[in-house]
C-alpha cells in the first residue's frame, strides 16, 4: 500500500513484479553517505539529468523492502526507466521538502542570535 506522506510509492512494474520504493529517513541517509552531498542536492541533480544521482536514490529507495544490489537496480533502470523515475520523483517530493521549502525549518538554536560566552561551557562573559 502507497504512503505518498512517508514517501512510500508501490511500483506495478509492466510484465514484473510490485516493487515498494520508499525515501524515507534512512535511504536519505543513505543517498547522503553514497554521493557525499545533501539529499536536497542530489534529488535536484537526479532531476537534472545526472544518472548516478538518480541510480543511488533510486538504490536507497528500494533497500526498505527489497535490498537490492545497484547492479539489479541499473537492469530494473534499463527495462522499466520511465516508469521507475516517475514513481521516484513523487517519492521524493512526498518525503522531502525542497531545497527552498527547507528554509525556516531549522532548529531554534540555529535562529536565535549568538550569545557571549566562554567557549565550551557556555559559561557567560561579562
Amino acid at each position: 500500500m502507497s504512503n505518498s506522506a512517508k514517501g512510500r510509492i508501490d511500483v506495478e512494474l509492466e510484465g514484473g513484479p510490485t516493487l515498494t520504493f520508499q525515501l524515507d529517513f534512512a535511504a536519505r541517509v543513505a543517498v547522503e553517505d553514497e554521493l557525499g552531498r545533501s539529499f536536497a542536492e542530489a534529488a535536484q541533480r537526479a532531476g537534472q539529468g545526472w544518472q548516478g544521482d538518480m541510480l543511488v536514490i533510486m538504490w536507497a529507495g528500494l533497500q526498505r523492502h527489497h535490498g537490492m544490489t545497484k547492479e539489479s537496480v541499473m537492469e530494473l533502470l534499463d527495462e522499466h526507466g520511465p516508469q521507475l523515475t516517475a514513481a521516484m520523483e513523487r517519492a521524493a517530493h512526498a518525503a522531502a521538502p525542497d531545497a527552498k521549502g527547507m528554509e525556516g525549518n531549522g532548529s531554534k538554536a540555529a535562529s536565535r542570535p549568538a550569545s557571549k560566552s566562554s567557549g565550551r561551557s557556555g559559561a557567560r562573559q561579562g
